[in-house]
Protein backbone atom coordinates (compact mmCIF):
# COMPACT_ATOMS: atom_id res chain seq x y z
CA UNK A 1 0.00 0.00 0.00
CA UNK A 2 2.92 2.28 0.63
CA UNK A 3 4.41 2.23 -2.87
CA UNK A 4 1.06 3.11 -4.54
CA UNK A 5 0.83 6.23 -2.41
CA UNK A 6 4.30 7.34 -3.51
CA UNK A 7 3.47 6.72 -7.15
CA UNK A 8 0.28 8.78 -6.84
CA UNK A 9 2.21 11.53 -5.09
CA UNK A 10 4.81 11.49 -7.84
CA UNK A 11 2.06 11.56 -10.51
CA UNK A 12 0.44 14.60 -8.87
CA UNK A 13 3.74 16.44 -9.07
CA UNK A 14 4.62 15.36 -12.61
CA UNK A 15 1.16 15.74 -14.19
CA UNK A 16 1.05 19.58 -14.05
CA UNK A 17 4.55 19.73 -15.55
CA UNK A 18 3.66 17.38 -18.40
CA UNK A 19 0.41 19.21 -19.12
CA UNK A 20 2.35 22.48 -19.21
CA UNK A 21 4.84 20.91 -21.63
CA UNK A 22 2.02 19.62 -23.82
CA UNK A 23 0.46 23.07 -23.96
CA UNK A 24 3.85 24.65 -24.63
CA UNK A 25 4.60 22.25 -27.50
CA UNK A 26 1.15 22.79 -29.00
CA UNK A 27 1.71 26.56 -29.03
CA UNK A 28 5.25 26.08 -30.32
CA UNK A 29 4.08 23.88 -33.18
CA UNK A 30 1.25 26.32 -33.95
CA UNK A 31 3.70 29.22 -34.10
CA UNK A 32 6.05 27.18 -36.30
CA UNK A 33 3.17 26.39 -38.61
CA UNK A 34 2.34 30.08 -38.92
CA UNK A 35 5.95 31.00 -39.67
CA UNK A 36 6.16 28.19 -42.22
CA UNK A 37 3.01 29.49 -43.91
CA UNK A 38 4.49 32.98 -43.94
CA UNK A 39 7.69 31.66 -45.51
CA UNK A 40 5.68 29.76 -48.12
CA UNK A 41 3.79 32.96 -48.94
CA UNK A 42 7.04 34.91 -49.28
CA UNK A 43 8.57 32.26 -51.52
CA UNK A 44 5.40 32.12 -53.62
CA UNK A 45 5.33 35.91 -53.88
CA UNK A 46 8.96 35.99 -55.05
CA UNK A 47 8.37 33.23 -57.57
CA UNK A 48 5.31 34.99 -58.99
CA UNK A 49 7.09 38.34 -59.10
CA UNK A 50 9.95 36.81 -61.11
CA UNK A 51 7.42 35.30 -63.55
CA UNK A 52 5.63 38.65 -63.83
CA UNK A 53 8.94 40.48 -64.31
CA UNK A 54 9.96 38.32 -67.27
CA UNK A 55 6.56 38.46 -68.96
CA UNK A 56 6.01 42.20 -68.45
CA UNK A 57 9.50 42.96 -69.81
CA UNK A 58 8.79 40.90 -72.93
CA UNK A 59 5.40 42.54 -73.43
CA UNK A 60 6.85 46.05 -73.07
CA UNK A 61 9.67 45.35 -75.53
CA UNK A 62 7.36 43.79 -78.12
CA UNK A 63 4.66 46.43 -77.92
CA UNK A 64 7.04 49.39 -77.93
CA UNK A 65 9.25 47.91 -80.68
CA UNK A 66 6.34 47.15 -83.00
CA UNK A 67 4.45 50.37 -82.29
CA UNK A 68 3.80 52.68 -85.22
CA UNK A 69 5.34 55.75 -83.60
CA UNK A 70 8.26 57.29 -85.47
CA UNK A 71 10.21 57.90 -82.30
CA UNK A 72 12.03 54.70 -81.51
CA UNK A 73 13.18 54.27 -77.96
CA UNK A 74 14.25 51.49 -75.67
CA UNK A 75 12.16 50.71 -72.60
CA UNK A 76 13.78 48.61 -69.89
CA UNK A 77 11.91 47.20 -66.94
CA UNK A 78 14.23 47.77 -63.99
CA UNK A 79 12.28 46.13 -61.18
CA UNK A 80 8.78 45.35 -60.01
CA UNK A 81 7.21 45.50 -56.58
CA UNK A 82 4.21 43.30 -55.96
CA UNK A 83 1.83 43.99 -53.09
CA UNK A 84 1.50 41.19 -50.50
CA UNK A 85 -2.14 40.59 -51.41
CA UNK A 86 -1.13 40.41 -55.11
CA UNK A 87 -3.55 43.11 -56.26
CA UNK A 88 -1.01 45.59 -57.61
CA UNK A 89 2.32 45.51 -59.40
CA UNK A 90 4.45 48.64 -59.51
CA UNK A 91 6.84 48.49 -62.42
CA UNK A 92 9.85 50.80 -62.61
CA UNK A 93 10.99 51.50 -66.17
CA UNK A 94 13.91 53.32 -67.68
CA UNK A 95 13.60 54.87 -71.12
CA UNK A 96 16.56 55.35 -73.46
CA UNK A 97 17.83 57.74 -74.95
CA UNK A 98 15.99 60.14 -72.63
CA UNK A 99 13.10 60.04 -70.19
CA UNK A 100 10.09 61.50 -71.91
CA UNK A 101 6.93 62.18 -69.92
CA UNK A 102 4.75 61.49 -72.96
CA UNK A 103 6.29 58.06 -73.33
CA UNK A 104 5.72 57.27 -69.67
CA UNK A 105 2.13 58.50 -69.93
CA UNK A 106 1.66 56.29 -73.00
CA UNK A 107 2.95 53.26 -71.08
CA UNK A 108 0.67 54.08 -68.14
CA UNK A 109 -2.27 54.54 -70.50
CA UNK A 110 -1.61 51.14 -72.09
CA UNK A 111 -1.33 49.34 -68.71
CA UNK A 112 -4.82 47.83 -69.08
CA UNK A 113 -3.88 46.45 -72.47
CA UNK A 114 -0.63 45.06 -71.03
CA UNK A 115 -2.61 43.44 -68.24
CA UNK A 116 -4.86 41.78 -70.81
CA UNK A 117 -1.83 40.46 -72.71
CA UNK A 118 -0.35 39.25 -69.44
CA UNK A 119 -3.54 37.38 -68.59
CA UNK A 120 -3.46 35.67 -71.99
CA UNK A 121 0.13 34.57 -71.44
CA UNK A 122 -0.29 33.41 -67.84
CA UNK A 123 -3.87 32.17 -67.81
CA UNK A 124 -2.95 28.60 -66.86
CA UNK A 125 -0.25 29.50 -64.33
CA UNK A 126 -1.80 32.37 -62.34
CA UNK A 127 -5.40 32.71 -61.23
CA UNK A 128 -5.56 36.44 -60.67
CA UNK A 129 -3.62 38.98 -62.70
CA UNK A 130 -2.81 42.10 -60.65
CA UNK A 131 -3.24 45.67 -61.83
CA UNK A 132 -0.18 47.25 -63.42
CA UNK A 133 1.19 50.67 -62.58
CA UNK A 134 4.39 52.07 -64.09
CA UNK A 135 6.82 54.63 -62.69
CA UNK A 136 10.02 56.19 -63.99
CA UNK A 137 13.19 54.78 -62.50
CA UNK A 138 15.71 57.41 -61.51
Amino acid sequence: MGPKYKVVQFYNIIFPITSFLKIFFVFYLYSQKKSDEIMKDLIRNERLSSIFFIEIAEILNQEIFYSESKNKFLVTLIRICMSPDMNLIKGYVSIYPFLDKKTLEFIRFQSRFYRKLLSKRLRYRVKKIPKLDFYASV
